[in-house]
């Protein structure tokens, strides 16, 4: 019995998140920055495009807690479930499918303010947490969203683009245009402010690896 549980747990393990076909790494920040007017509903409506893939077939139910207090509602597998916390029901993911996340928030009035909920996926045989990320729209804030990133060592934290290499290597961030807008030979852990760049999207290099920012 104990070595079915820990296969389940491991099978679990497998599952990941996705904005089309790029992965959300794992208790990663997923910037929202587009705003749906919803026809039916008459209002507005937050609607990620963001799926769960299992590599594995594997039992699960999915979370949502709305970390800014408003009420939102999980629509995963069906039944639409509304609160401040939102938890599916149980659901079996079959290997290799992709399943919409089914997250949104609807408002009659323009949505002006910050809406970030923690999106947690729990193994149901044992409980335990498989993966989980954050969901954020702030229409206030000059933030940053990791688009893909890989573990290549970029990530973004209070304004500032961080970076952690073992060895000597050159950085560089390529603007939508092609432009280079930084360029630096980096080594262990430092960081790049963002405050002074124009929203919108860019690629960075880092050594040989390459990947893409949103800033908004």
């Amino acid at each position: 019995m104990a070595c079915a549980c820990v296969a389940v747990a491991a099978n679990a393990q497998n599952v990941k998140f996705y904005h089309g076909n790029q992965e959300i790494a794992k208790g990663s920040t997923f910037t929202v920055d587009e705003v749906e007017e919803s026809e039916g509903f008459g209002g507005y409506l937050l609607h990620p495009d963001v799926t769960l893939k299992a590599t594995n077939n594997t039992t699960v139910t999915v979370t949502a807690q709305c970390t800014t207090g408003q009420d939102i509602q999980l629509c995963f597998a069906g039944d639409c479930v509304p609160g401040v916390t939102a938890t599916s029901p149980v659901v079996t993911l079959v290997a290799g499918a992709s399943y919409d996340l089914a997250y949104k928030y609807e408002s009659f009035d323009p949505i002006t303010y910050e809406v970030t909920s923690k999106i947690t996926v729990n193994d149901d045989i044992t409980g335990a947490e498989v993966n989980s990320i954050f969901i954020s729209y702030n229409p206030n804030s000059n933030g940053v969203s990791i688009v893909n990133d890989d573990n290549n060592g970029i990530e973004y934290k209070n304004g500032l683009l961080t970076y952690n290499t073992e060895s000597a290597i050159n950085f560089a961030l390529y603007n939508a245009s092609g432009q280079r807008v930084i360029k630096a030979g980096v080594s262990g852990a430092g960081e790049f402010p963002t405050a002074n760049l124009v929203p919108g999207v860019y690629i960075y290099m880092l050594g040989d690896k390459t990947g893409k920012i949103y800033v908004k």
